[in-house]
């Protein structure tokens, strides 16, 4: 006995098809859902959601972008935002497009910031209950849309309206083309005092738009310029910078939407300078408790982390140097970028293929660090013994010539030095310079120890090591005769030799 299956037409039989009942036609989206839906599925921060509006300024060629944060007259909803630029500005039907999602005339366009056309309308409704916009292209005409979550919540078959007006914010009133964004009923900040608000997208910004910023782009906040900040450390107006590390690691990929570059730069930061630095300072400075890797898509940054290092775990040593990787936005999808541009969701394979280089450099780094920090910790009680042995030479015959010398200085470095010596001097009238040598013994295996050491008994046994050595190397510097001094070199030479043997045993 044969049966028939159940919802199974008899036209894949090859029979009649049945009639099916009909329904009415729907939407595929739920309007007002939606809105309410979206405000919950994006931005992290206020930063992230203000980032977008920029974005779209920079996209439509503006140099100058002005950001106010400022107290609202509704005392439920204290702060308001407002973002003007001097970019090309829109025509009625690129304003009717900017309010909708996904409505760009730019979609999927990989050459900019931009690509989907929700950053305007989600940034929006991801912080704040209403948006207004004005766009003009000349003095004459100024052109207005509004899209307002309670009136579309109250008739979800509320349309987009863009009207002409005949006046526009005052900020704006003498620029020639531009546009203006305005954010008000804002329930979904982070802060509700303006004066907070302003502070925070300040320092984020400067980030963010670094590389637009050095380019002569204006950002400002509350009419204070914003300033670029390399994570880097590589571009700062301190006495000292960080060094770029090794050459940068470039790699040409491709995806269905093109062929790009993915580029990592290392910088290294001045251990010897800034460790005496307070804890307090570094953080401040964002040296501690800051992210390794900045992800730069378009020269906009858009995540931090710590991305690609395979398994190596993070350590304090890691504080000191950093990372930037940038890439073209044809290879969004290996870097799992999404519509808000504020974190990347890596492909296994760029995982595998960067962690695989990425991760010797940054345990090349580590180590480079923690022996940096070993010299500068050992300079310490070198740095004392220097002192009191300038001091003290007032009372010493001088090394050459006769009469006293008030001003002699001595200095004491620890460094590779050419040969087995367990040092190296070099003097200068009244002056004394000394290299311990790191890799012999004497410092590697006694001195070392010492000075990392936290009791202050180790310190003073550093101090008077470090004494010993600067009245071995000053008693050679007063050596007169050139043949003297030769054979005085090469007494320290097998000195150190034998020193070596003996404390390798």
């Amino acid at each position: 006995m044969g049966v028939r299956e159940s919802g199974r037409s008899d036209s894949a039989t090859g029979g009649e098809a049945e009639d099916l009942p009909s329904h009415p036609k729907s939407s595929v989206v739920a309007t007002r859902n939606f809105l309410l839906a979206t405000r919950d599925s994006g931005y992290r921060s206020t930063t992230a959601a203000v980032a977008e509006f920029v974005d779209n300024s920079i996209q439509a060629g503006a140099q100058a972008v002005h950001v106010h944060v400022f107290k609202g007259l509704d005392d439920q909803y204290p702060v308001e935002i407002s973002v003007s630029d001097d970019g090309e500005g829109m025509t009625a039907e690129d304003l009717s497009r900017a309010l909708m999602f996904g409505g760009s005339g730019r979609f999927d366009d990989r050459s900019s910031l931009g690509r989907y056309g929700m950053g305007l309308p989600n940034a929006a409704l991801s912080c704040a209950r209403r948006v207004d916009v004005y766009s003009w292209q000349s003095r004459c005409q100024t052109l207005f849309s509004k899209l307002d979550l309670d009136e579309i919540v109250d008739n979800p078959n509320a349309s987009l309206v863009v009207s002409e007006k005949s006046d526009r914010p005052a900020p704006t009133a003498s620029d020639t083309h531009g546009t203006f964004i305005h954010l008000s009923r804002c329930d979904r900040l982070e802060h509700r005092r303006p004066s907070t608000v302003a502070k925070k997208l300040s320092q984020s910004l400067g980030r963010i738009y670094r590389h637009f910023l050095t380019r002569g782009i204006v950002i400002t906040v509350n009419d204070e310029s914003v300033s670029s900040v390399d994570p880097l450390f590589l571009d700062t107006d301190w006495d000292h910078s960080a060094t770029v590390f090794g050459v940068p690691l470039t790699y040409c990929l491709s995806t269905g939407a093109g062929t790009g570059i993915v580029e990592a730069v290392f910088s290294e930061l001045p251990v010897e300078k800034w460790c005496a630095l307070s804890p307090r300072e570094k953080r401040q400075l964002g040296i501690t408790n800051a992210s390794n890797i900045s992800v730069v898509r378009a020269g906009r940054e858009v995540d931090n982390g710590w991305w690609f290092m395979g398994k190596k775990r993070r350590q304090n040593y890691d504080d000191w140097w950093r990372c930037e990787i940038r890439f073209d936005p044809v290879l969004d999808e290996l870097f799992g970028i999404t519509y808000t541009k504020q974190q990347i969701t890596p492909s296994p394979e760029l995982q595998s293929l960067l962690s695989r280089d990425m991760e010797p450099v940054a345990n090349a780094l580590n180590a480079r660090v923690r022996r940096r920090f070993e010299l500068a910790n050992a300079k310490g009680p070198l740095a004392d013994a220097a002192r009191t042995a300038a001091r003290c030479s007032q009372s010493l015959p001088p090394l050459h010539g006769s009469g006293r010398s008030a001003s002699a200085t001595y200095r004491f470095d620890v460094g590779e030095i050419a040969g087995t010596s367990a040092f190296s001097l070099e003097a200068d009238g009244q002056d004394l310079s000394v290299v311990v040598n790191e890799r012999h013994p004497l410092y590697r295996d006694v001195l070392l120890p010492l000075v990392e050491s936290t009791t202050s008994g180790d310190q003073r046994t550093a101090k008077r090591m470090g004494l010993l050595l600067l009245a071995l190397a000053r008693a050679e510097a007063a050596v007169g005769p050139k043949s003297d001094r030769s054979r005085v070199e090469r007494f320290r030479h097998n000195w150190s030799d034998v020193a070596a043997t003996f404390l390798n045993a």
